[in-house]
């Protein structure tokens, strides 16, 4: 399989991390490429992990689910405020966080 190249992605100014394909890639403090296959999960997933996918799957599917208008609404809330957030990132965040009074502190539009 191919792999990549040590200094393939720092030329453009980014540092990768996380899973990407079969692969888990993060770079060390000394600006080292690490990578290698990624290892199948040795248990079933928890409840908590169960819960939090069940969580994030919902507020998506309220997203697709909702009207463009509303959907509109969350867009500019976003920029009305200056946030670096587009509205969908917004919603997710309102949607699955804890304190859901957290929309009192923004501008919201008229």
């Amino acid at each position: 399989m191919l792999q990549p190249a040590a200094g393939t992605f720092f030329p453009l100014g980014l540092y990768p991390h996380g899973d990407f394909g079969p692969w888990t890639i993060y770079v060390t403090k000394t600006r080292k490429l690490v990578h290698f296959l990624r290892a199948p999960p040795t248990s079933p997933p928890s409840w908590l992990q169960q819960r939090q996918r069940h969580l994030w799957s919902a507020a998506a599917a309220v997203w697709a689910t909702m009207g463009e208008p509303a959907r509109e609404w969350w867009h500019r809330v976003a920029a009305i405020n200056h946030l670096k957030l587009s509205g969908y990132n917004l919603f997710i965040v309102y949607e699955t966080g804890k304190d859901p009074s957290c929309l009192d502190a923004l501008a919201m539009p008229s």
